[in-house]
């Protein structure tokens, strides 16, 4: 009894607690002249012990620092994707150019889906893969 109100466990974390127990049977285990396999592998299981408890409890000195802000991954600017459209439709065939067109015409009309007849090697899978990522980018 005079150890939990010197040690003030009922004011303390079960988790603070359970960390100063295995600290201490740490210390113990250490100190220990003749140690056997025994031992060493309580050593290790409880320094794995350790390290899992002080993970899932936040850092108490990097409490106070600041941390870095997060780069958006996949973030374009305005002017990232203005250079990107540039750059698609200076590459566009005339029959590309003019499905570009629709897709302008259709936008403001509010139609969604276009109806394209397409045939072979006019290369409309590479232009709707360019059109979907400038999409994706805005």
């Amino acid at each position: 009894m005079r150890g939990k109100k010197r040690d003030q466990w009922d004011e303390t974390p079960p988790v603070q607690r359970v960390t100063q127990s295995i600290d201490a049977r740490l210390i113990q285990l250490t100190e220990k002249q003749n140690k056997t396999g025994g031992d060493f592998k309580e050593i290790d299981l409880l320094t794995r012990q350790l390290k899992k408890l002080h993970d899932g409890q936040p850092d108490v000195m990097a409490a106070g620092k600041k941390g870095r802000a997060k780069k958006l991954k996949n973030h374009f600017t305005p002017e990232q994707i203005a250079a990107l459209r540039e750059k698609i439709i200076s590459r566009l065939e005339w029959h590309q150019r003019g499905w570009f067109d629709s897709l302008t015409l259709c936008r403001e009309a509010g139609i969604r889906n276009r109806m394209i007849l397409k045939s072979r090697q006019i290369g409309a899978t590479w232009y709707f893969a360019q059109e979907s990522s400038a999409d994706g980018a805005a």
